[in-house]
């Protein structure tokens, strides 16, 4: 037993009576618990010429992995992938691109040994912030860690247990960092080859097709009303974007919003914010949207195509201590975009960007109706997809040559 099962083992037998009856009564939770401790892959055969374990928490870093994945088989045709992660929308995401996808286990020592043994993989590439003890401890091929980020929270964290964390950098053979903040801590923490080629989150997004875009208007009821979109909201900002609106109406009605929530599942938070601020909002859920108040997209995977057809982003998680969201992909489809000033996760993003001209920072409700009165920015727009190429570096070619680099020493 590691000395991480008994970290974790102290807080589950504590939490274990509880565990016990919301499985019994919450189907839910019985299907997390069952996920969690006793679900695996089946038995994989060895694979001839190699095999990459992509491991990505959710949609985002999956989304990565499958792309590089799909350039590195381009490079390397009788190369086998398997992805795992920890979120359904990412399973989802993977099962309709039709890859081989699992959840993964929770991070005991016995349960990551078996994992290990049933997938037989020759390199392990975990995205962005993936750092599990026992994964990382029972795992022994070479191990890439991509577009590795550490936000303010997660570095303080990991600190505090830095005889638990240190061990675990020190162990990655690689790491690539998404930025130089970020590279600074790891090295920090232990680690020993770090490197700094660009984010691989801030490629230009692909332009979403025509006929998706299409099926989007018709199921959100538009027609050609400028439109402001607001993405990745989470509940405690919607009454600061319905004042937002209020003001906006007062000289352009004919501006509407769409609200985008970071977690589709937080419909009853959402309607709890909209019925505390007496405001008159919709959801995707529960029909067509009938054109007045404003309408919430509660469903997954059509943020990027509904970006497509903003006049104008709002990037939430930003009014609120989440520290941000991505702002890149709507700048990257050269849309005029703001967020709000709480984005500790992306501070050399949000300072280059904003140097650059590319993106605004709206304070309140109150600033961002100046911003979206002021009219579409296109001069904006194009500011942040120059600053945006900048930012990439050639995080991707990067990323693909260290992969076959450390396959090259065990394949």
């Amino acid at each position: 037993m590691s000395l991480a099962d008994l970290l974790y083992l102290i807080p589950l037998v504590l939490c274990s009576p509880c565990l016990l009856v919301l499985g019994l009564g919450m189907p839910q939770v019985r299907r997390q618990l069952i996920r969690l401790f006793f679900r695996m892959p089946p038995q994989l055969a060895p694979a001839k010429a190699g095999r990459v374990w992509f491991h990505g928490a959710s949609l985002g870093e999956l989304g990565l992995a499958l792309d590089l994945a799909a350039q590195l088989q381009a490079r390397r045709p009788k190369l086998e992938v398997v992805f795992s992660t920890n979120r359904e929308p990412a399973l989802l995401r993977g099962q309709e691109r039709g890859v081989q996808i699992w959840y993964k286990p929770f991070d005991f020592s016995w349960l990551m040994r078996r994992l290990i043994h049933r997938l037989e993989p020759d390199l392990l590439v975990l995205m962005e912030t993936e750092l599990w003890p026992n994964l990382i401890g029972q795992f022994k091929g070479p191990i890439l860690l991509l577009n590795g980020r550490l936000s303010d929270g997660h570095f303080d964290n990991y600190q505090r247990f830095r005889f638990l964390v240190g061990p675990l950098v020190s162990r990655l053979d690689r790491i690539l960092a998404g930025d130089v903040i970020s590279a600074s801590r790891f090295l920090e923490l232990g680690a020993q080859e770090v490197s700094t080629p660009g984010n691989l989150k801030y490629r230009l997004p692909p332009a979403p097709q025509p006929e998706q875009l299409a099926s989007l208007r018709s199921l959100c009821g538009l027609g050609g009303e400028p439109l402001l979109v607001a993405g990745s909201i989470q509940p405690e900002e919607v009454g600061p974007l319905g004042l937002a609106m209020k003001i906006i109406g007062e000289t352009r009605p004919e501006v509407r919003l769409i609200m985008v929530p970071r977690h589709a599942e937080k419909k009853a938070e959402f309607k709890e914010q909209i019925k505390i601020h007496h405001l008159e909002g919709f959801f995707a859920s529960d029909g067509p949207w009938p054109g007045s108040g404003f309408y919430i997209l509660d469903q997954t995977g059509l943020l990027l195509s509904l970006y497509s057809l903003a006049d104008w982003v709002f990037v939430g998680g930003s009014w609120v201590l989440r520290g941000g969201q991505n702002m890149m992909e709507p700048i990257g489809l050269g849309k005029p975009t703001a967020t709000g000033p709480l984005t500790a996760n992306f501070k050399e993003p949000v300072a280059r960007l904003c140097e650059a001209g590319g993106l605004v920072v709206v304070d309140d409700a109150e600033a961002l109706a100046r911003w979206v009165l002021a009219g579409p920015n296109q001069q904006q727009a194009l500011a942040g997809l120059e600053a945006l190429n900048g930012l990439a570096g050639h995080a991707w070619q990067a990323s693909l040559d260290e992969i076959e680099r450390l396959l090259d020493t065990v394949v």
